[in-house]
């Protein structure tokens, strides 16, 4: 894949870093969707009190994630800064075996759902490109512009009418609690504090000037329409009824966005309900909106009945019997063996051999290549690519990310540079259906393996002799067939002496050769 858009190695890598932290800001679930979240959860309950779910289980949630860019295809977030949001949302439903997967990645141009995913025509856009999974849409800003700073900034909301969550791409970026939080939104997980959403004149959720302290209201300030909320009360006499229905969290009147009552990670002063009894929310509870907490967790209550809604009958469509690959890569294993070394001036411009060692538990190595106006990236499930799309005499910053699909959180190689030589290769001396052709390590070492590198447009039988520099064959590995795309050939060398010699390859009446220097 090749990008012709400027790279930024500072927002890359600070995208590489987790944070343990929500940033202060609000949810978009408002009560209208909120008494729509309410009412499954009710059917949760009542499928998870009918049916006997083996606990034991996990449960494997494939994400869909569609990065929105303006019409000129600006703005768009990259696609490497999911692996740490990815890392962080296993880490924070781990105690609900719930295993989340990137199922896909999709590319949307669209200046309306960019800057304003509330419109109704952004509604549509969504409703149309939705796919098998969660669906995330990434964008400039999760709410209508002229609600920028009106009660805090809008991080993201999950819509129940269409089934979607939307994300401003700042939090994926930072990999903080936000995605989090809303995927809880997704399986039916209302606020803990529900019914505190809505603010008094002067902005506040919960005021002691207009709600008492100890409250005098019975219920919630966002009650009416037609329905209530009731206040939810500290000794849990009406928890199934009240807030969000879930006994095992105990009440909060948001006091994050209270007059005065927010602290770190827990309330600044007290707080007492109508019977006179303290208020003691749980501060680092994944739906509430407290910063500060060095966690963020679920009940074992919240736990329940999010699976009951992942194995509902409404939820068939993202079940699936695939398992994907749960191996650990360990991110304090270093990743080591690269080539070229860093701020090595590599030989030739139009053919540059890249390699790393391999990583244990990774399937797929991310790729990115950049010499600061022009970038290339690529996912491969080899050690090595051989790159022909680079220019003479230029410096090029490169890294590598070892994952697979649920862990990565592996922060790569880091940022590493090479120097582009004046040579070429020979990319016209090569056999038809064949892109290209290279040795490495070249020169190696006595008794080192040399790998042949072949890169082909089709299935092909080839036969590889190994020939002095005055034409001896010294011996021939037998014909051997490579498939469409990359192909790597070991060569073993330990009977032959230092000296220059040549790799023949053959396929058909066609043939090439390759110098190889052994040391």
């Amino acid at each position: 894949m090749k990008l012709n858009a400027l790279w930024s190695l500072v927002l890359t890598l600070l995208s590489l870093s987790l944070l343990n932290a929500q940033q202060i800001g609000r949810c978009g679930v408002g009560i209208e969707d909120g008494m729509k979240i309410i009412e499954g959860l009710e059917e949760n309950k009542k499928f998870l009190a009918e049916t006997a779910f083996p606990r034991a289980d996990k449960l494997y949630v494939p994400l869909i994630f569609n990065l929105v860019s303006k019409n000129e295809g600006e703005g768009r977030l990259d696609e490497s800064t999911i692996f740490a949001q990815i890392c962080r949302l296993n880490a924070d439903y781990l105690d609900a075996d719930m295993v989340f997967y990137v199922k896909e990645i999709n590319y949307l141009i669209s200046n309306g759902l960019y800057t304003n995913p509330t419109s109704s025509a952004s509604f549509n856009t969504m409703i149309n490109n939705k796919g098998a999974g969660v669906n995330i849409f990434v964008c400039e800003r999760a709410q209508h512009p002229d609600e920028d700073g009106q009660g805090g900034t809008t991080l993201g909301y999950y819509s129940p009418s269409g089934d979607y969550i939307v994300c401003r791409k700042e939090e994926i970026v930072s990999a903080n609690g936000t995605l989090t939080h809303e995927i809880g939104h997704f399986f039916d997980m209302p606020h803990t504090f529900f019914g505190w959403e809505c603010q008094t004149v002067d902005g506040y959720t919960y005021d002691p000037a207009v709600h008492g302290n100890p409250l005098t209201i019975t219920n919630a300030p966002c009650s009416g329409g037609g329905f209530n909320i009731p206040v939810e009360l500290m000794d849990g006499s009406n928890c199934s009824t009240a807030a969000d229905r879930i006994c095992d969290t105990p009440p909060g009147y948001n006091f994050p966005f209270s007059n005065g009552f927010g602290g770190p990670c827990g309330t600044s002063q007290d707080c007492f309900d109508k019977n006179g009894d303290l208020v003691i929310p749980m501060a680092n509870n994944v739906m509430g909106y407290f910063d500060g907490c060095s966690s963020f967790e679920f009940t074992p209550d919240q736990i329940s009945l999010m699976r009951a809604d992942f194995l509902s009958p409404g939820r068939a469509y993202i079940r699936s019997s695939y398992e994907p690959n749960e191996a650990l890569v360990d991110p304090n294993v270093a990743m080591t063996g690269f080539s070229p070394a860093d701020f090595e001036t590599a030989e030739n411009y139009n053919g540059v051999l890249i390699s790393w060692n391999e990583v244990a538990g990774a399937d797929t190595y991310f790729l990115r290549i950049t010499d600061g106006a022009e970038t290339f990236q690529y996912y491969t499930d080899k050690t090595e690519h051989y790159e022909t799309n680079l220019s003479p005499g230029k410096q090029y910053f490169w890294f590598i990310i070892p994952h697979n699909e649920t862990s990565m959180c592996h922060e790569g190689s880091g940022v590493l540079r090479f120097i582009t030589g004046s040579g070429t290769t020979s990319t016209k001396d090569l056999i038809s259906g064949i892109d290209a052709i290279a040795l490495f390590p070249n020169p190696a070492s006595i008794g080192e393996s040399v790998n042949l590198y072949v890169e082909a447009k089709q299935i092909k039988d080839i036969k590889i002799s190994l020939l002095t520099i005055n034409g001896q064959t010294l011996n021939v590995k037998a014909q051997h067939q490579i498939t469409t795309g990359e192909n790597t050939i070991t060569i073993p060398t330990s009977n032959i002496s230092s000296g220059v010699y040549f790799l023949r390859i053959s396929s058909d009446n066609e043939t090439t050769l390759r110098k190889l220097i052994i040391e």
